[in-house]
């Protein structure tokens, strides 16, 4: 159900568990034969463990602790095993007593967990009854303030959070709101296919082209504020020096995470249960039934993203995986990736909102295995207003050696696509003076630096722009703002760098 990303084997864990106790009976050994070897009236040579105050307990089982094994994986091709970690010391150290699980409980959920796993038969879960275990497992032990990251792993590509299984507009705000309400992660990260982050995000996805890539799951990771990070690891750090306790009274945690009104879940429950318009607008029945026969390239767009709006986040990773099966297709560059990228920036003009982006958002990274250029064109011609832009399209794996991978892709289209999804973003990002949003970016970083070719061929564009970028190190430029806003107000908007794309 839920669990720290402190995963580990079994056999692993049980070594760690037997060297633990090992120690623990080793200590108590010692102090008996002290007890017997020395006068009554003198304290034993060391004391054992069970007589160590619970805040010395938990101070030594924070030496336990590991970072984070999603945090290494991020920017390589996503997978659904991103959380899980062959570290499994806290966890076979909460196995000693039930004192040890007390203490090691808040480290443990720290990083807390919730796997989503396929639908069983013809009926879908619905995600806001299959959360309320974990809800009520963290109001019980007292975790919610502990809770610093949250990571949801979804494994089916249809999920729902509608008991008729039918596709609603927003139809997660519910859960979003449950969740929130309990615990308030600093790090959320999701892991899910193109269709289940769609639907989590309220953004569209194109599923047309699916068949024509490989590329099973997708990342997301939302960040707030680090300030408010400091202040949520500090009060997290002194939770976790006392060991928390149940509490005997379950009736206020099990108020807190009843389901919410079931007007965030459809846009017409508000109008229907009020009585409003009701001869205008058709029962809840019908337009389920409407909604769920619609064809998805006319599914109604959402107005808003509960999940962006739910708190003012300022950092947003995306990773949309592999995109190399669809050049092994007929015309492949006009293949559409089941992806959430043209929704989020609104670069679909048939989005009624424009950009689901939240505007609190100040540091923005995107990565992609050798996206297609009429693809990551969303991103360079709608770029949001940042502060910070990371860029990684080349795989830092070795999946093009893979011949399965490969098969009937022509190596050199790869390259090319990569070189004018570059060329999108340079010509944009060097021009002199800069438009739109470009003028806001202070640094920009390129995840491929490695590769010496695109790395040169980003340093001639600084070399002839010299609009203020300087290169701080190997694929990072950076500017003064101050300097960049006075040459927009002082220079000719229509007089710009002469840079091709090819």
């Amino acid at each position: 159900m839920a669990s720290g990303e402190y995963v580990g084997d079994g056999r692993h864990e049980f070594e760690n568990l037997f060297k633990v106790s090992s120690i623990v009976a080793e200590d108590r050994n010692m102090a008996l034969a002290n007890q017997h070897s020395q006068p009554l009236a003198q304290p034993a040579a060391s004391a054992p463990m069970r007589t160590l105050p619970n805040e010395i307990l938990s101070t030594i089982l924070t030496y336990l602790d590991s970072e984070q094994p999603s945090v290494s994986g991020l920017y390589e091709e996503p997978t659904s095993e991103l959380t899980n970690s062959e570290v499994g010391n806290l966890k076979a150290a909460c196995l000693v007593s039930k004192r040890w699980r007390g203490a090691g409980r808040p480290i443990l959920f720290k990083h807390s967990r919730f796997i989503v796993n396929e639908p069983r038969g013809i009926k879908r879960p619905v995600l806001s009854e299959e959360i309320q275990p974990f809800l009520k497992f963290i109001q019980h032990y007292s975790l919610a303030k502990v809770v610093y990251s949250f990571v949801l792993v979804v494994h089916g590509e249809k999920i729902t959070n509608n008991p008729n299984g039918t596709r609603q507009l927003n139809g997660f705000a519910s859960f979003w709101e449950s969740l929130f309400y309990i615990i308030d992660p600093i790090d959320l990260l999701i892991i899910a296919p193109g269709e289940a982050l769609g639907a989590l995000t309220s953004c569209y996805v194109p599923l047309g082209d699916k068949w024509s890539f490989d590329c099973p799951y997708q990342y997301l990771r939302l960040q707030q504020p680090s300030s408010k990070a400091a202040t949520r690891k500090l009060r997290s750090d002194r939770n976790m020096k006392a060991t928390a306790e149940p509490h005997s009274d379950m009736s206020a945690a099990k108020q807190a995470i009843d389901p919410l009104n079931s007007s965030l879940q459809n846009p017409l429950d508000h109008q229907l249960e009020s009585g409003s318009h009701a001869a205008e607008i058709p029962r809840r029945s019908d337009w389920d039934k409407v909604m769920s026969n619609l064809p998805e390239w006319e599914f109604p767009r959402a107005e808003f993203s509960s999940l962006f709006d739910i708190r003012p986040w300022s950092t947003l990773l995306l990773n949309e995986g592999s995109f190399i099966k669809a050049y092994s297709t007929y015309e492949f560059w006009l293949r559409q990736h089941p992806g959430i990228l043209s929704e989020l920036l609104g670069a679909d003009e048939d989005s009624p909102r424009g950009t689901y982006m939240s505007t609190s958002i100040r540091e923005f990274s995107y990565i992609a295995m050798f996206p297609m250029a009429s693809h990551f064109s969303s991103l360079s011609k709608n770029l949001p207003h940042l502060e910070r832009l990371y860029v990684q399209l080349v795989p830092r794996n070795n999946i093009l050696d893979c011949a399965e991978k490969m098969e009937q892709v022509v190596t050199e289209e790869l390259w090319m696509e990569r070189n004018s999804c570059y060329a999108l973003l340079m010509r944009e990002l060097f021009n002199a003076p800069p438009v739109d949003n470009y003028q806001y970016l202070e640094v920009f970083e390129s995840g491929d630096a490695a590769d010496r070719d695109a790395w040169l061929m980003a340093l001639e564009y600084v070399k002839r722009a010299g609009n203020g970028w300087k290169v701080a190190a190997d694929g990072v430029f950076t500017r003064e703002l101050k300097n960049v806003l006075s040459e927009s107000v002082d220079g000719d908007p229509d007089e710009g760098t002469s840079l091709s794309v090819n």
